[in-house]
């Protein structure tokens, strides 16, 4: 079955949706809970997705990723685009990308994979969304580093994969305590988040370092993975 109803009022399920999945997790929302959100009856839920939460859950944060992957890479490209032919480009897009997706939701990739996805009753649903949370947040620093790589920035046997799992790693953390509640209420001050963004640039410099110079980060002798082995848009 698929999402019926008016593009505006679908978009808006949808949003309030992804942000109580993402941010709590599948087992902990109920319809009643996203339904209390938006001012209706759990009912009118199922006239606009008749499959229920499972549908529900694989229709709103499906296109929440499809967001955030597209923000990435326009973020990216900008700050690719603002370097000059002189200067290295994995440094600011690596950079920007990773502080526009730490002021995002709390995106916990462990939690989704290991206790939302497997609560899906459809498997296939499952499955086709841990292929978009990686082709979400993994794809487009791959993608920036193989360019990096196929312009001498990197060493041609640097792994990919690894080595945007290890920037993205670095992301997610530090975003979560942007994110996260505090003790003194959902929102952090000011002078918080500014210390975290800066933390998050020196971690990030402190990596971009082995990434541009490290002969290998998989091994000695070991055929570096490429964006190929990623899941396919």
């Amino acid at each position: 079955m698929s999402c019926t109803g008016g593009p505006s009022r679908w978009d808006e399920i949808a949003g309030v949706s992804a942000t109580l999945f993402l941010s709590r997790g599948y087992a902990a929302v109920s319809l009643r809970d996203i339904a209390n959100h938006l001012g209706l009856r759990p009912a009118t839920l199922y006239h606009h997705c008749p499959g229920g939460k499972n549908e529900l859950y694989g229709r709103s944060v499906g296109a929440a990723l499809g967001a955030y992957e597209a923000g990435l890479r326009s973020v990216g490209e900008a700050a690719g685009a603002r370097t000059s032919a002189s200067e290295s480009r994995l440094g600011p897009q690596v950079h920007a990308m990773a502080l526009w997706l730490s002021e995002k939701l709390p995106l916990d990739r462990h939690r989704i994979v290991t206790l939302d996805l497997p609560a899906l009753a459809d498997h296939g649903l499952a499955v086709e969304l841990e292929m978009r949370l990686d082709r979400a947040l993994l794809a487009p620093f791959v993608d920036v580093i193989s360019e990096a790589q196929g312009r001498g920035e990197c060493p041609p046997l640097l792994d990919l994969s690894i080595a945007a799992r290890a920037v993205l790693a670095l992301t997610l953390g530090f975003g979560a305590t942007l994110t996260r509640p505090t003790a003194l209420g959902p929102a952090r001050s000011p002078e918080a988040t500014q210390q975290t963004h800066q933390d998050l640039r020196k971690a990030l410099d402190l990596l971009l370092p082995s990434l541009q110079g490290a002969h290998s980060l998989s091994g000695e002798g070991n055929a570096a993975p490429t964006p190929a082995s990623l899941p396919k848009r």
